[in-house]
């Protein structure tokens, strides 16, 4: 897809102007559907591994990416337990175990309350990664579609 976007000439330069990025919302509204559906990524698949699964090639991995509000593939994407355990170790280092927040009732709180349950910034970043695990899929039928908006978008 990357092909698909426009050269400009900078400092004397031809570079991709990546300064356009093609959105699934413009597609839902267009065609006011469910375009997609909720998938659980078992054991670590990268989202190469996800586009092949679904849609017969790697190509693909810009519309998991995009359905995903993924900008950055190596930070925004679950993470296997020997990175995470390793980006929790370089982050907190000796402070892992520490809190990182509080939580009662549902509401977090950045300081101890009474009765609040302390967080550990272990189990903050295992959680948050965890809920990488759950990502959308464009239903394989509207492939072609979503290439074809997204094409148009960019020679516009």
């Amino acid at each position: 897809m990357l092909t698909e976007y426009k050269k400009i000439s900078y400092d004397g330069d031809i570079l991709t102007d990546i300064s356009k990025r093609f959105t699934i919302k413009n597609i839902e509204t267009k065609y006011s559907r469910d375009i997609y559906f909720e998938h659980i990524i078992e054991n670590w698949k990268s989202p190469e591994n996800i586009a092949y699964d679904f849609y017969g090639s790697c190509d693909y991995v810009w519309l998991i990416l995009t359905v995903n509000n993924i900008v950055d593939p190596i930070g925004d994407w679950l993470l296997q337990d020997s990175e995470i355990k390793d980006f929790i170790i370089k982050k907190y280092g000796d402070a892992m175990y520490e809190p990182h927040h509080w939580e009662k009732d549902g509401v977090l709180y950045s300081s101890k309350v009474d009765g609040a349950k302390a967080v550990s910034n272990w189990d903050y970043e295992m959680d948050k990664n965890e809920k990488k695990r759950k990502i959308r899929v464009i239903y394989p039928e509207l492939v072609s579609l979503m290439e074809k908006e997204a094409k148009a978008m960019f020679h516009e």
